[in-house]
């Protein structure tokens, strides 16, 4: 099931002056007179002002609130009560009646997810797969103790905003919200001075340009606790001044309060003056919408109105507590479950659903007048296929009720509804509230039905009867009547005993709809059905058949059974099988695969077998039908079809554009402005019906306008969809046409082997625009009419603007970066790519460099994007041209870098005699952090082509980046004629390493012999004895250290690391010693001394490097290095690769070793203290062959379990040996947390094998991993208080 879980971290009622971006905002100069003075200064000196004048007949009241229930803004007086009593509408900053409506939509996307909710609704396609619970019947315990637990989402939010661990220092509900039943239980007219969409769209933008505000106010330091404190003293005194004080130093941008606080402040005084020419008004908002020159008192003001402070007096208890007893008359309506089952009266036009918190069923109403709130939650059991009657969850209820039922529980009845047995249940939570709840039981679910109010609500009055007295079950799924049953789309039909009850996949905790029926016997009888639309891969129908199987039978009822039987059923892959349940019935079990939907056709009986059978032989696959097919128009995107369904139209008015969301992630538009072009011009959305499975993929894509594809054919042949090659696929059909508009389209059906399913795309180009289009289906079933009609209707717009990708855009890139617009000229540097230019460009690209000066913004990184531009050139002139302009920014190191690292790219012999010549005279300066390539290579436009071509045209880099130069690396051809005259950089200490570095190479590659550089043989011979002794000291201090931390542990993580460096180094100058062995007794002499060290990889890479040359290395030495775990594999490998396998110890070379040695190398980061070897087991798959090693291990000594770990593959012919392993992908070798025991190793080292197969393959590589616990988490969450 896909789920899209809103977190409301935010809503537009945010206290302005509580703004949590105060640290970046500036002080505001105060002067520093006595508080007497202070006060008679103040302009806003209460909360409480009486608006008179400009012809009101009678006075009105504005109050600044605080939307928080802390008791210190309920110090409420005479005149509080008297102002809200004495008008005819009350007024809040909005209506909450509109909010539960607002919160329940499927596109509400409060608090800060918005960004991530609106990338989603822009780029959504499918991403499913089959996982081990996809088809399982589960336990249901947990969710029963979830439903019973939860209070109803959102709902603290809208009616109480309570805090946990604070509810002893609150009121029952927040101020606003008080100010709002205040008004409903004295019969006033309730309204909102700002429109919901409106503020909601303000308060967005408000924090998006924010985030783009390039002039962010200086901040203010004010401790959190004592800015909390100045604030709330402020605001029990009435000090608007000081809150407005308050306001002003913790604003972090001018632009967030223009939209945040004025502009809204404009909306409520407006409302405010068209509300008081009808009605006297009581208004509460924000108390920081008051003060200020462009506060809401200063504008009515300046509306003609007399505004002045109400003074507020001592705190009224009597008068709150006379009010809050009044009861506001509710009138209840029927409401409907979704598929009909129960009906109940509820205070209200509609339940509401705000999203599937935790996979639970839960639809609310909050009676907003009344503080309280009705729930209907649904629990599916799936209890009669577990082989449990009514009576029996009825009792496991029973026993979850003290638990899980907040509070003390008063009263508990047994109860029966159309049937359905229950219990009645009275209780009251700790804060005191009166709740009370029906529980009935269902054959598959149970029903939960809830009320809560604030305090004796419930027990005080007739509502919660009403509710409860009202329910109605529809018992007609239960009533024997064999049903020919078809979905309201098609797609299926079945011959059920009774009605099935559906349960569709959106309110399933499972990640399929179901059909649920059983007959007068007891027999169960059930359809199960998920579809996973997936484009990247095609998978063996029998595989996926298995996984079904297998998901099924991971069910804790299923007992050990043979697997079912392969088969074609009506054309259709199957299997069909037949299980013991844990009851002592059986199951009938058919498992079908139709194209995207997977079905599981079941029954459990108990004697009669031809009952099963004539059920599953009833169920066939038929046509989908979805009614009148209509012309469908999608003016933004382009297109226009004939269809019967489409996406439901967004409401996108406040929607931000793709800058403004990156933006508002914190990145720099300037930067990325190509990036976010092209995301602008992307679409992707899937158009069908969740009940039959049917969808098409609709992909739209708009190349940037400075697109340059060299290859038009390579293009035009390019994909079956975006992220498969043709390759991947068996090409059943491929047709090119092209439309009388002019479009090029390419129409594939792609299959592949042993497979029934068929992958249908057409994609459709012109002008740089393309269309893909996408369907899963298969060979058996007629094509559908909607996905035909679909296909063949479907019509680009021809409103596109054309780019012709084919033609080199380098003089329009010219034309638009030298404009006079800048906005022309700023949105063509941003696209620069080396793509774009070739040496004819270079008198431009001279221009562009010459026009920059520091006044421009980033002169350095956009000078270094140009000189790389040039690193793709290859003739003189550029060569020469970049040589002269080393010259001129010789007081610019990262200029001068730039420019060598330009000359060493164009791999040439000229460049490389200039970067050498100019490097000697003019060596610039290495600056810490200075890269070739962090800061200008702008927008990698071949990394988007790559995309639409079947060429690999990414990362182009030298197979050595990361070293400095690394193009000397891999050109040493060229490069050796240099490299002599390098050496006498040796002595400069920022270029001596990186000499060294290239050097060795060369010398180890054979370029470079030992009379280019034995005039510094001294010095190397110098520098190396310096770095051995420094080694030994290091070493010594180790060993120091494990002795006073009684430690025998390696600690070669900690090691590695640190000292990583200092082997390189020992291992360059071992290499370029060694030729000068037989000149110098003293070279080895420092080999012994090398081979002496306890560093193991350099010992390993001095006895390699011996061993190459021909120089004798002890026996003792290479056994020690074979012997040990850790370095076996990595040995052995340097050997090998060296050509002198033969010289590694036979007694190590063998599969069990280097398995083991496999295993501990890979996770060098996590070591163990045992690693003991188990058994092997054989791996026969179709692309993997050979044996898979297992070992326990313990990772302490102290640890009391051992747990199994595994290492693979090795041949099947066991006198081999592998010695390759990926663990960045965990294939075939990781550390498991499967306990060892001996009963059962062997069946959970078959399963860890099976795993790391499944992971292998696209169609299960999510199949395992889901946490069977996470339903007790999340109750226990509940419980806490940390979710709502």
């Amino acid at each position: 099931m896909k789920m899209k879980i809103v977190f409301v971290l935010l809503s537009i009622s945010v206290v302005l002056f509580a703004n949590p971006f105060k640290s970046f905002s500036q002080k505001k100069n105060t002067d520093s007179k006595s508080n007497t003075a202070a006060a008679n200064q103040k302009k806003y000196p209460s909360l409480l002002w009486e608006i008179t004048g400009n012809g009101l007949v009678k006075p009105s009241y504005l109050f600044g609130t605080m939307h928080i229930s802390n008791k210190m803004v309920f110090n409420l007086s005479d005149s509080f009560y008297k102002a809200i009593k004495s008008v005819d509408v009350v007024a809040l900053e909005q209506n909450p009646e509109v909010w539960q409506e607002a919160y329940s939509r499927e596109d509400f996307n409060g608090g800060n997810d918005f960004i991530h909710s609106q990338l989603f609704r822009s780029f959504n396609m499918s991403n499913e797969r089959l996982t081990e619970q996809t088809f399982s019947l589960s336990n249901y315990e947990s969710k029963i103790q979830l439903g019973l637990a939860s209070e109803a989402r959102m709902v603290n939010g809208m009616l109480y905003r309570n805090n946990v661990g604070q509810e002893d220092f609150e009121e029952e509900t927040y101020l606003d919200m008080y100010i709002y039943r205040l008004g409903r239980k004295l019969n006033k007219i309730v309204t909102g001075v700002e429109d919901y969409k409106e503020s909601d769209k303000l308060v967005k933008e408000a924090y998006r340009d924010m985030y783009k505000d390039k002039k962010p106010r200086r901040s203010y330091d004010i401790s959190g606790f004592d800015y909390k404190h100045k604030m709330e003293d402020a605001y029990r005194k009435g000090d608007l001044d000081l809150l407005d004080s308050l306001q002003d130093i913790t604003t972090v941008s001018d632009a967030f309060n223009e939209k945040f606080l004025f502009r809204r402040n404009d909306i409520q005084a407006n409302s405010i003056d068209t509300i008081l020419k009808k009605h006297s008004l009581f208004v509460g908002v924000g108390a920081a919408h008051l003060p200020g020159e462009r506060g809401v008192i200063e504008l009515l003001r300046k509306k003609g109105y007399t505004v002045r402070p109400v003074v507020i007096g001592q705190r009224n208890s009597e008068e709150k507590d006379k009010l809050e007893k009044i009861r506001v008359p509710v009138e209840f309506k029927r409401q409907y479950a979704e598929d009909s089952l129960f009906s109940v009266e509820i205070p209200g036009e509609k339940f509401f659903r705000f999203g599937s918190f935790a996979q639970t069923n839960m639809m609310q109403y909050a009676d907003m007048a009344n503080g309280s709130y009705y729930m209907a939650t649904r629990v599916k059991t799936n209890a009669a296929l577990l082989g449990q009657s009514a009576e029996e969850v009825l009792r496991k209820t029973d026993s979850m009720l003290y638990e899980n039922v907040p509070g003390k529980i008063l009263s508990k009845k047994t109860i029966t509804k159309n049937g359905f047995n229950g219990f009645d249940i009275t209780n009251r939570t700790r804060k005191g509230d009166v709740q009370r709840y029906n529980i009935f039981i269902l054959p598959n679910e149970l029903v939960i039905l809830k009320i809560s109010g604030i305090a004796d609500y419930i027990s005080g009055g007739k509502e919660a009867d009403q509710f409860f007295s009202s329910v109605i079950f529809d018992s007609s799924a239960y009533v024997f009547k064999q049903t020919i049953y078809q979905p309201p789309y098609g797609g299926f039909t079945a011959t059920f005993p009774s009605k099935p009850v559906y349960v569709a996949e959106k309110r399933n905790d499972k990640s399929r709809s179901e059909w649920l029926s059983v007959d007068n016997n007891g027999n169960d009888y059930f359809i199960f059905k998920t579809t996973i639309n997936q484009y990247d891969y095609i998978e063996e129908d029998t595989f996926e058949l298995r996984l079904m199987e297998e998901s099924f039978k991971s069910s804790p009822v299923i007992k050990e059974s043979a697997n079912g039987k392969t088969a074609s059923w009506k054309g259709y892959p199957v299997i069909n099988a037949k299980y013991l349940h844990a009851d002592g019935s059986q199951m009938k079990i058919r498992y079908l695969i139709q194209g995207a939907n997977y079905y599981l056709i079941g029954v459990r009986y108990k004697t009669n077998e031809s009952v099963a059978d004539d059920f599953l032989n009833s169920f066939n696959i038929t046509a989908t039908h979805y009614g009148e097919v209509k012309e469908r128009k999608d003016a933004a995107v382009g297109f226009s079809v004939n269809s019967p369904l489409f996406y439901p139209p967004a409401d996108t008015t406040d929607d931000f554009s793709i800058q403004d969301l990156y933006a508002m992630s914190g990145g720099d538009e300037d930067k990325v402005g190509p990036y976010i072009d092209m995301l602008k011009s992307m679409f992707i959305k899937t158009i069908g019906n969740d009940t039959t499975g049917e969808r098409i993929t609709l992909v739209s894509f708009r190349f940037p306008k400075y697109t340059y594809l060299k290859d038009s054919a390579a293009f035009m042949k390019s994909k079956v969809f975006i992220g498969s090659h043709d390759k991947d696929y068996i090409i059943k059909t491929r047709k090119e046409s092209v439309t009388p508009n002019h479009w090029y389209t390419i129409y594939y059906q792609a299959t592949d082997t042993a497979s029934s399913r068929i992958i249908t795309a057409k994609s459709f180009y012109k002008d740089g625009v393309i269309f893909y289009l996408a369907n899963m289906s298969d060979s058996v079933t007629p094509p559908g009419s909607f996905v035909s009609n679909f296909f063949e209707t479907f019509t680009p717009s021809d409103t596109f603007k054309a780019v012709n990708v084919f033609e080199k855009k380098s003089k329009l890139f010219f034309s638009e970066y030298f404009s006079s617009d800048s906005a022309l000229s700023k949105k063509a540097m941003q696209s620069m790519a080396a793509s774009l230019f070739d040496s004819s460009d270079l008198s431009q690209i001279k221009k562009a460099i010459s026009q920059l000066s520091w006044r421009n913004k980033n002169y350095l990184s956009l000078k270094k994007r140009w000189i790389n531009v040039m690193s793709n050139f290859h003739d003189t002139a550029s060569v020469n041209y970049l040589t002269d302009l080393y010259t001129q920014v010789k007081d610019t190191s990262g200029l001068q870098n730039a420019i060598l690292n330009a000359l060493l790219e164009m791999r040439t012999a000229a460049s490389f005699a200039s970067f050498k010549d100019l490097l000697l005279q003019e060596t610039p300066a290495l600056i810490t952090g200075d890269n070739a390539y962090d800061d200008y290579q702008g927008f990698n436009m071949d990394m988007m082509l790559d995309a639409f071509t079947n060429e690999n045209t990414v990362d182009k880099r030298s197979a050595f980046n990361g070293h400095k130069w690394a193009p000397l690396y891999d050109t040493l051809a060229l490069s050796k004629t240099i490299i002599p005259d390098l050496l006498q950089m040796i002595t400069l200490d920022d270029y001596k390493d990186d000499i060294l570095e290239l050097l060795t190479y060369a010398v180890d590659s054979g370029y470079i012999k030992a009379d280019d550089y034995k005039q510094y043989y001294t010095k190397l011979l110098l520098d190396a004895k310096q770095r051995v002794k420094k080694q030994v000291a290091r070493e010594d201090e180790k060993e120091m250290n494990k002795l006073d931390r009684d430690d025998d542990a390696d600690n070669n993580y900690n090691y590695n690391l640190n000292n990583r460096s200092v082997n390189n180094y020992l291992e360059n100058y071992a290499v370029l010693l060694m030729p000068f062995w037989d000149r110098s007794a003293e070279v080895p002499a420092l080999f012994e001394k090398l081979l002496q060290l306890r560093d193991k990889d350099i010992k390993i890479s001095t006895a390699v490097l011996m061993l190459r040359n021909k120089k004798n290395v002890p026996d003792s030495i290479l056994n020690m290095l074979a012997a040990d775990d850790h370095y076996r594999l990595s040995f052995y490998n340097q050997l090998n690769d060296a050509g002198i396998a033969d010289k590694f110890p036979v007694k190590y070379k063998n599969q069990t070793d280097m398995a083991l040695s496999a295993l501990s190398a890979a996770f060098y980061y996590s070591k163990t203290d045992s690693l003991i070897y188990l058994d092997k087991l054989q791996v026969n798959d179709a692309k993997h062959k050979g044996w898979l090693y297992f070992f326990k291990y313990k990772k302490s000594k102290d640890d009391k379990e051992w747990h199994i770990a595994y290492s693979g593959l090795q041949p099947l012919d066991a006198t081999k040996i592998s010695t390759t392993f990926n663990a960045y992908k965990n294939d075939f070798i990781g550390y498991s947390r499967e306990v060892y025991n001996t009963a059962d190793v062997k069946q959970k080292m078959q399963q860890l094998l099976k795993e790391n197969l499944y992971a292998l393959r696209k169609s299960s590589s999510q199949f395992y991993g889901n946490n069977n616990d996470e339903d007790a988490l999340v109750v226990d969450e509940v419980k806490g208080g940390r979710v709502e």
